[in-house]
This record gives C-alpha cells, sequence and structure tokens, in this order.
C-alpha cells in the first residue's frame, strides 16, 4: 500500500512538473509571438518610414511578398494588385530590354547582386513615371541560387522633368546669347558657381566657356576679366533683386542686366548675367547727339525760314490783292486816252500805247495767277466726294470756245473715271489747267487730241492727260512746275507760268505727286497721284 502510495505522489510530481514546464514553454512562446509580432510591426512601420518604394519579390512563386504603403501612394496600386503585376506590362516597352538585361545580370552573376536602373513605371493611371530602382539579392537557397530579391524603388520623375526643363532652359539661353550682337549669358548657382556661359562675347574676352564653368566668381579669369565686381549685384539677384548697370573695362563697354531664375514654384535657384558690348553704340550715340543738336540747329533756321516764307506769301497775297484795282484804273486810262487822242497821234504813238495795254494786262494776269497760288493752302474748302467724270464735262462745257476754234477733242472712259473726296474746286483747276494747256501748246500740223485715263494703284489713283502737242524737251521737264516759267514769250501764245506750278502744288497739297513724260513734236502725258480717300 505504501509503495503505490509512493508512486502514485512520484508521478503527481511528475505531472506538476511536466504542466509547469509546458506552462513555461507556452508562455515563452506567446511572448515569442508577441515579439515576433511587434518586429513585424516595427519592421512594417519602418519601411513605411521610408520615402520611397520597398519591395521583396520572391522568384520561385513570382509573387512580392512585402511592399509599404509608398506603393499605393506614388503607383496608386494595392498590393494584391501588384504583387502578381508582371513586368512586361508595367515597364515602357523602350525601357523593357535594359530592365530584364539588367535582372539577368543580377540573377547569374555572382558578384551582381546589386543593380541600380532608370526606367519608365506606369502607374494605375496608366501614366508613365520615371523610377530609379535599386535592388539587391535578398536570400540564397543552399546552393546559392537566389531566392528573393530586395527592391528599392523611387520616384524621380520631377527629377527627370526638372532636368528636361533646365536642358530646354540652357538651349534658350545659348540661342539667345548666340544671337545677341556682341553679347552673352551667364548664369550662376546660389553658390555663384559658373553653370553657363555663352555668347559670342566670350570670344571676344578671350574666355574659354568650357574653362568658365569650372570655376566660380571669387575666381580670377584669364585676360583680366574680373566678375568679382559684380558679386554684390548676383547676390542681389538670388534674392529677387534685378539689376541693370553700365560697366567700362578697356576698349569694352558693357551693358549687363543681372536677373533671378525661378523655377515653377516661384522659388530662385541662379542668377542670370546677359552682357552686351555697347562701345559702338556709345560711340553712335554721341555722333548722333552732334547730328541731333545739328538738325534742332537747322530745324531752328527751317522755322525760321517758314515763317518768313509764309509772311512773304502773306504780303504777296495782299500786295497783288492790292495792286488790283491800280492795274485795272491804268489799263481803263490808258484806253481812255487812246481813244479820244487817236487822231492827234501818230502811227508810233499808238503801238506805245498798245505796248502800255498789253504789259498791263499781262502783269493784271500776273497778279491773278499769284493770288490763285496763294489761295491754294491759305483758302482751302472741306474735303468732299469729287466725281471726275462729272468735274471734265464741266471743264468741256467751260472750254466750249477754245476746243471749237482748235478742233480739239478731250477723250475718257466714263465708267473708268473715280470717285473720291477731295477739294473739289482745287480738282477741277488742276484738270482744267492740264487740259487748257494741252489745247494752247497744239501742234500746228494736228488738231489738239486730249485723252484721260486712270488706274487704282493700291491706295492712289494713278491719272494721265495725255496730248498730241508740241512736247517739251527733257531738259525743261523740271523747270516747268516753277512758279513764272514757261517756255514760251506771251507773243507766242506762251501763257505767264502759273498753271503748272498751281497744278504742282495742288497735287502735293493732297499728298500726290505730279511729273511729265514728253517727245518733242509728238505730244506731253502729265501724270498725277491722288489719295483714293473713301472717308474723312
Amino acid at each position: 500500500m505504501k509503495k503505490q502510495l509512493t508512486a502514485q505522489y512520484s508521478l503527481e510530481k511528475r505531472c506538476r512538473e511536466l504542466e509547469r514546464r509546458l506552462k513555461l514553454e507556452i508562455d515563452k512562446r506567446k511572448k515569442a509571438e508577441r515579439q515576433l509580432v511587434e518586429s513585424r510591426q516595427v519592421i512594417h512601420q519602418f519601411l513605411d518610414a521610408l520615402p520611397d518604394i520597398f519591395n521583396i519579390y520572391d522568384i520561385q512563386s513570382k509573387e512580392y511578398t512585402i511592399c509599404n504603403r509608398y506603393l499605393y501612394e506614388y503607383l496608386g496600386y494595392t498590393f494584391e494588385e501588384w504583387k502578381t503585376l508582371a513586368t512586361e506590362h508595367s515597364v515602357h516597352p523602350h525601357d523593357l530590354a535594359q530592365v530584364q538585361a539588367g535582372i539577368n545580370f543580377m540573377y547569374t552573376t555572382p558578384n551582381g547582386e546589386k543593380r541600380n536602373t532608370i526606367y519608365r513605371l506606369k502607374n494605375k493611371e496608366g501614366k508613365w513615371r520615371w523610377i530609379q530602382s535599386r535592388n539587391a539579392i535578398f536570400k540564397r537557397n543552399v546552393e546559392g541560387q537566389p531566392e528573393q530579391v530586395l527592391e528599392i524603388l523611387q520616384d524621380i520623375t520631377e527629377i527627370k522633368q526638372t532636368q528636361a526643363e533646365l536642358e530646354q532652359l540652357q538651349q534658350l539661353y545659348k540661342a539667345v546669347a548666340d544671337n545677341i550682337p556682341n553679347g552673352s549669358v551667364v548664369i550662376v548657382d546660389e553658390a555663384l558657381r559658373f553653370l553657363m556661359a555663352e555668347g559670342p562675347l566670350l570670344v571676344q574676352q578671350g574666355i574659354d566657356k568650357e574653362i568658365i564653368k569650372q570655376k566660380t566668381i571669387h575666381d580670377d579669369l584669364p585676360n583680366g576679366n574680373n566678375w568679382q565686381l559684380l558679386i554684390s549685384y548676383f547676390q542681389k539677384a538670388l534674392l529677387g533683386e534685378a539689376s541693370r548697370l553700365e560697366m567700362p573695362q578697356g576698349e569694352f563697354v558693357f551693358l549687363i542686366h543681372i536677373l533671378p531664375i525661378k523655377n515653377k514654384q516661384g522659388e530662385i535657384f541662379a542668377a542670370m548675367a546677359i552682357t552686351q558690348d555697347i562701345a559702338a553704340l556709345k560711340v553712335a550715340e554721341r555722333e548722333l547727339a552732334i547730328k541731333v543738336r545739328e538738325l534742332a540747329e537747322k530745324n531752328q533756321e527751317l522755322q525760321c525760314y517758314i515763317e518768313s516764307n509764309k509772311d512773304l506769301e502773306r504780303f504777296a497775297y495782299i500786295a497783288a490783292h492790292d495792286l488790283k484795282e491800280p492795274i485795272r484804273s491804268i489799263i481803263s486810262f490808258t484806253q481812255i486816252l487812246q481813244n479820244k487822242y487817236i487822231h492827234q497821234l501818230d502811227a508810233n504813238a499808238n503801238v506805245y500805247f498798245q505796248h502800255i495795254i498789253n504789259a498791263t494786262h499781262r502783269m493784271y494776269l500776273l497778279i491773278e495767277g499769284l493770288l490763285d497760288y496763294s489761295r491754294i493752302n491759305e483758302h482751302t474748302n472741306p474735303y468732299q466726294k469729287v466725281h471726275t467724270a462729272t468735274i471734265l464735262e464741266k471743264i468741256k462745257e467751260d472750254l466750249y470756245h477754245s476746243i471749237s476754234i482748235k478742233g480739239a477733242t478731250i477723250e475718257y472712259d466714263v465708267d473708268k473715271m473715280p470717285s473720291f473726296r477731295a477739294d473739289e474746286v482745287q480738282i477741277r483747276s488742276l484738270f482744267q489747267n492740264l487740259i487748257q494747256n494741252a489745247i494752247k501748246f497744239s501742234s500746228p500740223e494736228r488738231p489738239p487730241k486730249v485723252q484721260i485715263a486712270c488706274e487704282q494703284h493700291g491706295n492712289q489713283w494713278l491719272f494721265s492727260v495725255k496730248d498730241n502737242g508740241i512736247g517739251i524737251e527733257k531738259e525743261y521737264h523740271k523747270q516747268i512746275f516753277s512758279i513764272f516759267k514757261h517756255l514760251a514769250s506771251a507773243d507766242e501764245g506762251g501763257g505767264i507760268g502759273m498753271g503748272l506750278a498751281i497744278c504742282k502744288r495742288i497735287v502735293e497739297r493732297h499728298d500726290g505727286k505730279i511729273w511729265v513724260d514728253s517727245t518733242p513734236n509728238e505730244g506731253t502725258t502729265f501724270w498725277f497721284t491722288l489719295p483714293n480717300i473713301r472717308n474723312v
């Protein structure tokens, strides 16, 4: 009985020991499980704290086993969507061969446990993102074959875009610099390092643009080019303040604009100096200043001349107007004397009286012409619609007597005669003077024939008045438009030398030009332009 009790006690003791050990083991395992869970939580928290996408890829199952939260934030994929996504479906077709070659190299090369690759990856929205991938063998089997790969994917899309924009910016600045006459463009960063130096002015200064890119503004440059004088201006530009200055240096005179350069976010990241050698411009400015002073003096003289000319015109108008009545009186009293004493005077006296009357009448005509000439600018009429065909018909009526005596014909196409806005009285005087000249200076061998034509040239009308008269020698083509210039005497049927001068002044007052083509004994064509003014 005692033996049985002893055996039972011993068994119970062993059971209690086993139970204690089992409990300790369970507690130990629970603690290990808690530690494992906590470790996993720490690992996940650590992975989620990384600024990049973190993956572990299992080669055998071809699935991702671990991935942090940035997968979703950067690419938009959930872990379930990502873990089975095939490379050929996510990598850009142009980059696929490069990525596959990198993977094969890492799997098959003993020392290829690490690999960096840059490629484009499609996000869930279908947009391509630039990725820098850093891969490493995470686990190998007993034979040394890779089983798992660790991947860290960094989204460098913005960096690539910035690089592309910077390249475009540099190309733009280079194009600008190359096309600035005697100029250059220099860009420095916040540390005042030269980032870019382009332009023909650098060559003129003896600066190698490749050497300057290795230096800062603080460094001395060859050939005495000292950018240190500009340090304060570059520093102001990096703070957002633009500067403009002129800086003489030897044979050069530099005009320098120093400006801040900002990125898309409006942040200043560099400063730019646009420089141009304006030494030649400075010389030109001094010469221009001299010319301006000379021109001002000439202009002052011209103004005095214009005022004097206006005073002379006013005097001539007043004098001519006041002389008309005395001249009429001379003609009248001379005729009275001639008629009263005609039987008491000899033949010579009558000839003298006739010379007095003719000369006085000619003086009267000169005064009338001078008054007409003065009135062109002093006494003008408002512009109104002028019908050329109607004016020509009225002139034919006014000149009916002269036309009939000479047997003249005046030809024009009514449908081609334009209408435009002008001073109607002066336009009528213009045509009448030209037609009267054509009839007056006709050839004795044939009846006068006057042809009037018109064509539109842009915003002007080009008129021609052509006759078959005696013509004009070429040496007189300019002279005939001067006041009191005529080629025939009064006795030979010449005028007083005012008609063509009046025509020229009327045309110029309407912003046109007048000229002549003529062949002696064949005829003359007067050309003139008048603006095609539709509205005033």
